[in-house]
């Protein structure tokens, strides 16, 4: 996926633009990261939306790419701010996408509104 990276899109924000959110009009898959993880996530939504097997493994593979892999110091971080911010209901994942974003320096693109107000954070609602 050529382009200069901008965002860390969370597994929200690809399935809104994977629909054609007016929200996420702006938001370019080429200039984005995530990471199979979420992919997975995605995965899953396609599946409950009885789309084809072979067309969500189709759509998926076209955004490998955009996978980054991720270590564990940001596995150990991600739950560090997970445990900091446990009154809100963060998941694992989205909180690993954000240690991710923040580290790349990249925004965090989500419609969770549990990230609303964080810094780094583009909140979009589909």
């Amino acid at each position: 996926m050529p382009g200069a990276t901008k965002y860390f899109l969370d597994s929200y924000a690809i399935i809104n633009i994977l629909l054609g959110s007016r929200e996420y009009a702006e938001i370019k898959l080429s200039e984005g990261l995530t990471t199979l993880v979420n992919l997975m996530e995605v995965q899953y939504f396609l599946h409950k939306q009885g789309v084809d097997e072979e067309e969500i493994h189709e759509t998926l593979s076209q955004l490998l790419p955009a996978c980054v892999n991720f270590s564990f110091n940001e596995c150990f971080d991600a739950v560090k701010f997970r445990y900091k911010n446990s009154g809100k209901r963060l998941s694992y994942v989205d909180c690993l996408g954000y240690t991710i974003a923040k580290k790349r320096r990249v925004l965090f693109v989500t419609g969770d509104k549990e990230f609303k107000e964080l810094p780094n954070v583009m909140f979009l609602r589909g």
